[in-house]
């Protein structure tokens, strides 16, 4: 998902950076209830034992809420999931001991499991596992440091779009999904009361942040008389023949009223709610400034990014970096001159359709190819254009990966090397391909279930990266745009770092992005106050992306003339999300295996 930059980059235009959607709700704010595994294996060997876990474990994750359940699976019960009953979920407000203790129980039983006597692809899952448990762990210790709000990336943005998007593939689809706009109400009075709790805990939004979610929830508001949960209802409805006419139009009137009576009127008890605590928030700078708001943010960055690197390794590796592009960038303009003046952006792609083609034929020399995959283009809705991303992918259940949707922010205008970049990033070689192509090449599901931000959007930031040398462009101007697109997410990233970690206030940010060449105090604010409302999120795509690239270079310096990126992006994507110290693991195994 992409974020439109407020940065005019190395006097460039370039249009944007980037962020993602996920579908479920953070795991320690979700109703999960997970099974205790018994520590008493001697009775099967471990694979068996393996299996037995990582299937449970993914039972529960995947069943978590309904919502959740329904852009996991398309058929849960050939997973072994029974039908339960509907739940959108709620978040607590009490810390969840239980589940601490459920967690732990499950991290023992694997930990009981043999890993010298399971196969490789076992070993990786056991890894991977292992990791998701010990950070699944430590989470809990922040419980109440989490923010399930925020203008973009909240969960009362992201709803809409996940229900609307809801897919109806048979007639009980349709009653669950109205079942679940039902609970919407009780659902936001259990985020308020979560609210009402950080409050007391002195841990609640800035009154900045908290006009800019009730913004966000006003324009949905207002967008009541054209919804676009109604339209795309009445097409899914449509598609469903085998629906008789008559239920078709007594679905259509509950649809209705459930948006009128219900889905409106938690939104505006949220407005209502969120305008009664403004005021107790008692920091409207970084997390650094809430009592152990540093610990916090270290243990953020290390869970957003799959990077064990610390803040003060990633301030001296972005430093590192940015100085590196700024060289580059000033030896390609000394030895072009003409090429800022000449730069021209113009590309003919033609529709995002025709873009997302020619990438696939564009990227075939280096990345595997992929067959019978479909995918939908929309805008963004009106009534959540203001505050939504530039562009964002929705990922389909793991087994009807043909269901792909990408959206696009019409307010961006995107046409040319932007549209080009951008899709790249969504499309391919970017999150679609990513996502159907680890979850059609591993041979465990867990990972589909995992959240591993750092690799997902780090790999979206390298395709997109990566996509500058393959549009068409002549070879300096490519490289001079890549640069710079990296020069800004460095920009973002360190000015997240500053804030969070370092305390940075809007002034400080100011001289930073001064010392850089920007000096419009206005653009200091925008970029201060978005980077206050999401922490962390940038790096999960800078950072990912510079361990991807760290990667690539580690087994390109080892293989020499041997190195083939072709070879080295399969075997990477066949590993699938996982945290990067694992990953480099692999990538030498990979290259003592070329040798």
């Amino acid at each position: 998902m992409r974020k439109k930059v407020l940065l005019p980059v190395m006097g460039l235009a370039l249009a944007a950076t980037v962020l993602c959607l996920f579908f479920a709700c953070p795991a320690n704010l979700s109703s999960f209830h997970f099974l205790s595994f018994s520590t008493n294996i001697d009775d099967v060997n471990a694979s068996a034992a393996l299996s037995a876990l990582t299937d449970r474990y993914f039972q529960e994750k995947a069943s978590s809420s309904t919502l959740n359940l329904h852009y996991t699976l398309a058929d849960p019960e050939s997973y072994g999931i029974a039908r339960q009953p509907v739940h959108l979920g709620m978040i607590s407000a009490d810390l969840p001991e239980e589940e601490r203790i459920r967690t732990e129980n499950t991290l023992a039983a694997l930990h009981g499991i043999d890993r010298s006597a399971l196969t490789e692809p076992e070993k990786l899952t056991w890894d991977v596992l292992e990791d998701a448990l010990q950070e699944e762990m430590e989470s809990y210790d922040w419980y109440f440091y989490e923010e399930p709000l925020s203008p973009t990336l909240g969960v009362q943005a992201q709803l809409p779009i996940l229900l609307a998007e809801y897919a109806f593939y048979t007639e009980q689809d349709v009653t669950d999904y109205l079942e679940l706009l039902s609970q919407v109400g009780d659902y936001f009075d259990s985020l308020v009361a979560f609210e009402q709790e950080k409050a007391a805990r002195g841990l609640f939004l800035s009154d900045a942040v908290a006009d800019a979610v009730i913004d966000q929830c006003i324009d949905f508001i207002e967008g009541r008389q054209d919804s676009y949960l109604q339209v795309l209802f009445e097409e899914k409805l449509a598609a469903l023949s085998d629906v008789p006419e008559a239920r078709k139009q007594l679905y259509l009137a509950q649809h209705t009223r459930l948006l009128e009576h219900t889905v409106f009127p938690a939104y505006e008890q949220l407005v209502n709610s969120l305008c009664a605590l403004k005021g107790s928030g008692v920091n409207d700078k970084g997390l650094c400034y809430f009592p152990e708001g540093s610990d916090y943010y270290r243990y953020l960055v290390q869970a957003v990014t799959g990077s064990e690197k610390s803040p003060a390794q990633l301030q001296a590796l972005l430093d590192e970096k940015r100085q590196a592009y700024t060289t580059e960038i000033q030896s390609l303009a000394a030895a072009h001159p003409a090429l800022l003046a000449s730069l021209d952006l113009s590309l003919d792609t033609g529709t995002p359709e025709h873009t997302l083609e020619t990438l696939q034929q564009a990227i075939s020399r280096d990345f595997p190819t992929l067959s019978n995959i479909s995918y939908t283009v929309r805008d963004v809705p009106a009534s959540l254009q203001a505050t939504s991303s530039p562009a964002f992918y929705l990922t389909p259940p793991i087994d009807r990966l043909t269901d792909n949707v990408i959206y696009i922010n019409p307010r961006e205008n995107y046409e040319g090397l932007d549209l080009f970049t951008v899709l790249a990033h969504e499309g391919y070689p970017g999150h679609l391909y990513q996502t159907v192509y680890s979850s059609t090449h591993r041979a465990n599901p867990l990972q589909g279930i995992l959240s591993y931000g750092g690799y997902t959007e780090g790999w979206a930031t390298y395709a997109e990266l990566y996509s500058y040398g393959i549009c068409g462009l002549e070879e300096p101007a490519a490289r001079l745009l890549m640069l710079n697109k990296a020069w800004a997410l460095n920009l973002y990233s360190t000015i997240d770092l500053g804030i969070h970690y370092y305390g940075w206030s809007e002034y400080d940010t100011y001289l930073f992005l001064n010392s850089c060449g920007i000096t419009d105090a206005a653009t200091a604010r925008e970029v201060f106050l978005a980077i206050v409302e999401d922490p962390a999120n940038y790096l999960k795509y800078y950072v990912g992306y510079l361990e991807f690239d760290a990667l690539k270079e580690r087994a390109r310096a080892a293989l020499g003339s041997n190195f083939r990126l072709y070879d080295f992006h399969e075997y990477l994507l066949s590993l699938g999300p996982a945290p990067f110290s694992l990953l480099e693991k692999k990538i030498d195994e990979f290259i003592a295996n070329q040798d």
